[in-house]
């Protein structure tokens, strides 16, 4: 399994002493553990460094719990499968590096902190601390020619929840951004390795202003609301979200995403595409079954983009 923290004594430990109303001592935790004192000295460490208020004291140990819960492996159940790291260059780059093994089941890696996180044609996404930063793999099983949807589907997915648990009135730009008020709040990428025609496994990144100071043009969660957001939770229920969306039968089904038009903003509005170094006008009527934008020529004639960049 990628998260293995369910036989970590960090989460043991952590269970402890929530558990306890008075302060424990590293012999009464290191007993209860199965570990000497000097090795949950060095676990609190680890906790205190991902955020953990642990507090020590002559009868030892206690912990003050933060209002908003942190985003940690051990705030996770093991069978989700989540690894949190408190830095990483990019979560897409360890989430393939970790699929290169025997491994053959859904996991995701986030991270507190990107160095070098990655937008589309490799971008920098500005990744810091207070945002999440994730990268959810999956295994489709499904044609090469579908893997857009799956793309279209997280941030479709992001959006149906901002908008129905969170109260903001996100939309989806085409291809992969989601949009506040014209400012962007997240974004998603999507990579996948291809076996024949079908997919091995696609890999989902997610890039969430959530706590963060946004940088310029963008907007974040936080300074929606007024207050932090649990990104635990956050996290949660967009894996639930995306999972009832890819289940349904307008998913399943080849033709228009309705799901996906229905929250795309600019639809009706003329725009230019740049393809390479090719210029394509028109009005925009909405994205195909294979994840295309559709754009209206003067002459009411349909063209079909995979890729480009917005004028």
């Amino acid at each position: 399994m990628v998260n293995e923290s369910e036989q970590d004594p960090k989460r043991v430990l952590l269970e402890i002493l929530r558990d306890s109303s008075a302060p424990l001592s590293g012999e009464t935790l290191g007993a209860a553990l199965g570990i000497s004192r000097v090795a949950v000295h060095k676990h609190v460490r680890t906790l205190r460094e991902y955020g953990y208020r642990i507090e020590s004291e002559h009868r030892g140990y206690r912990i003050e719990e933060t209002e908003i819960p942190l985003l940690t492996s051990w705030e996770f159940a093991e069978r989700e499968n989540i690894t949190v790291l408190r830095e990483t260059a990019s979560t897409m780059d360890k989430a393939h590096s970790l699929e290169s093994g025997p491994r053959q089941e859904d996991f995701i890696v986030a991270a507190l902190r990107q160095t070098r996180g990655r937008g589309r044609r490799e971008r920098t996404w500005m990744s810091p601390e207070g945002g999440l930063w994730v990268t959810r793999v999956i295994h489709p099983k499904g044609s090469a020619l579908r893997i857009q949807r799956y793309v279209m589907a997280a941030a479709a997915g992001l959006v149906r929840l901002l908008r129905d648990r969170y109260g903001i009135p996100a939309n989806v730009k085409w291809p992969n951004d989601v949009l506040v008020g014209g400012k962007k709040i997240a974004g998603v990428l999507g990579e996948a390795e291809i076996s024949g025609d079908l997919i091995h496994y696609a890999a989902l990144g997610l890039g969430v202003n959530a706590n963060n100071g946004p940088a310029d043009g963008t907007v974040s969660m936080k300074a929606l609301l007024g207050r932090e957001v649990d990104r635990s939770t956050l996290l949660k229920e967009w894996i639930g979200t995306m999972d009832i969306l890819t289940s349904s039968e307008d998913f399943r089904l080849d033709g228009t995403p309705r799901w996906w038009n229905s929250l795309m903003t600019g639809k009706g509005e003329k725009a230019a595409y740049f393809v390479d170094s090719l210029k394509i006008s028109g009005t925009v009527v909405g994205a195909d079954g294979l994840g295309r934008l559709r754009l209206r020529g003067s002459d009411g004639s349909v063209r079909r983009i995979g890729a480009g960049d917005i004028e």
